[in-house]
């Protein structure tokens, strides 16, 4: 059904410039396979719209030759999901409820697709996109 590989994740330190603590800034990957499309999963934790849009568009420059880039953030204050040229509510809002379902604000969660000549249907691409975002979370919050 589903081939998931192992999850790769990119760990940076970065120092605040107004205090001398160390604070971790973590992204992380995750891949699935479904029916010859490829499902790339990315998770950061955000805490500004600025930063979801950058982490956007560094997340769309790494993939410039993917089908579709979608996402969904969720802020204190704000949350927006995209589908990316995907039938309506099949990939920003199947994100969107892995990251409400868990209770989990200030996180962008984007999952990239490969289309890979077969056609999910409305419901595989709702399992699918879902899942990706599910294991991008799972390895935020395994850290």
């Amino acid at each position: 059904m589903y081939n998931i590989s192992k999850a790769l994740i990119n760990k940076t330190h970065k120092i605040k410039k107004n205090r001398s603590a160390i604070t971790k800034e973590i992204k992380s990957m995750s891949e699935l396979i479904e029916k010859k499309s490829r499902f790339i999963g990315y998770a950061k934790r955000v805490s500004s719209v600025d930063e979801a849009k950058a982490f956007t568009k560094e997340i769309a420059a790494e993939h410039p030759k993917a089908n579709h880039i979608t996402y969904s953030y969720v802020l204190s204050s704000t949350a927006k999901n995209n589908d990316d040229g995907e039938p309506k509510g099949t990939a920003g809002l199947p994100i969107y409820n892995v990251i409400t379902r868990r209770n989990i604000q200030n996180i962008i969660v984007i999952v990239v697709r490969y289309f890979g000549g077969v056609k999910l249907g409305k419901g595989g691409l709702i399992r699918a996109y879902g899942k990706t975002a599910g294991l991008a979370i799972d390895e935020v919050f395994a850290l």
